[in-house]
């Protein structure tokens, strides 16, 4: 399975990439919005594309809603996880809309599990 994480945080790409490395992903860094949105089409044309996006929201150039916003109108329905300090409730809204599941940053020993357990939920839909 093949994941795009988008973050502006190197320590946060660093603690989301060995989250995933552990649930046997190969994996693939985007630092901002732009770069991540750019890898994902280019993959689109790929024999593999990617499977998972993990994707900060409060990024430079294109935050993380807006890549999930165009990655949608493009008709795909690769699972998205929007991280971030602080969801709003309108990011709430827009998220559910776009079927892109939410998680609030935290703590590794936090974070991993609650990670896990959303990506066990995309895996049984599929």
């Amino acid at each position: 399975m093949r994941a795009l994480v988008a973050d502006d945080s190197e320590g946060v790409r660093f603690i989301t990439v060995g989250i995933l490395l552990k649930l046997g992903y190969s994996v693939t860094e985007a630092r901002d919005g732009a770069e991540a949105l750019a890898l994902f089409r280019d993959a689109l044309t790929s024999p593999l594309p990617y499977d998972l996006l993990v994707t900060d929201n409060k990024m430079p150039k294109l935050h993380g809603i807006e890549v999930a916003e165009q990655i949608r109108a493009m008709g795909q329905d690769t699972p998205i996880v929007l991280v971030s300090g602080t969801l709003t409730e309108e990011i709430e809204v827009r998220a559910k809309e776009l079927e892109v599941k939410t998680l609030e940053k935290g703590p590794y020993s936090v974070m991993g599990p609650k990670l896990r357990e959303i990506l066990d939920s995309l895996l049984v839909k599929q």
